[in-house]
């Protein structure tokens, strides 16, 4: 609705998932990520019949809106639009791809070549794991994805968070050789550890973890699960 676009959109820190766990989201930041890139981006509005554009401009450390309503037929939902250079189109496209290929159920991705589509994303999803279990899978280090070889990451919510081993082996309990070998192990594989949405701690800009207490407890817990 109006109401909930203008307090959602125009409010940084405002959200409308901090009463519920199941979602993804919560700290008010990412519907303005458009920001991140530019000083404005689009927003369509479907909401009982009636489609409001919004121009969403940033001005100075405020937001403002632009309204434009009219009646629709479509279904309610959400439409967002934000304008990129054409220089930076493969570059959004390969962190698009690096992104969904975790889905469970990908996305209609428009715009750009299937091939290149099934060229990553494929790929990932029929390498068979050394090992797995329901919350966990190690896939051998010979399969390459992203930029670094070795990466492990976080799983929670469909969204990838690279671990950083460094700062998680201080954390972690190791008994002996064999837990030495095992976890070389696993840094020298790709590891994929899958969490519930609200386990694990993550940086507001939601590009990585928190290395808090409660974040290295689960993941150590996770590792012992593994090592058992």
């Amino acid at each position: 609705s109006p109401d909930e676009i203008k307090n959602i959109y125009t409010k940084y820190g405002k959200s409308s998932k901090r009463n519920s766990n199941s979602f993804v989201g919560q700290l008010g930041i990412g519907c303005k990520s458009g920001f991140a890139y530019g000083d404005n981006f689009v927003v369509t509005s479907f909401n009982n019949g009636i489609k409001t554009v919004y121009n969403c401009v940033i001005n100075g450390s405020a937001t403002e809106m632009a309204r434009m309503p009219m009646t629709s037929k479509d279904e309610d939902g959400i439409e967002i639009m934000i304008p990129i250079l054409s220089k930076d189109i493969k570059t959004v496209q390969d962190k698009a791809l690096e992104f969904f290929k975790y889905w469970e159920v990908l996305p209609e991705i428009k715009g750009i070549d299937q091939s290149k589509v099934d060229a990553v994303i494929q790929p990932f999803r029929k390498e068979k794991p050394l090992l797995s279990d329901t919350d966990w899978e190690i896939r051998p280090s010979g399969y390459s994805y992203g930029n670094d070889n070795n990466k492990a990451v976080a799983l929670m919510g469909n969204v990838p968070y690279e671990i950083n081993w460094s700062v998680v082996s201080e954390n972690l309990k190791l008994n002996g050789e064999k837990d030495t070998i095992m976890f070389d192990f696993l840094r020298r594989n790709k590891v994929v550890l899958k969490f519930s949405i609200g386990e694990l701690e993550f940086a507001a800009n939601r590009e990585g973890l928190q290395y808090t207490p409660v974040t290295c407890k689960i993941i150590n817990d996770k590792y012992n699960h593994y090592k058992s």
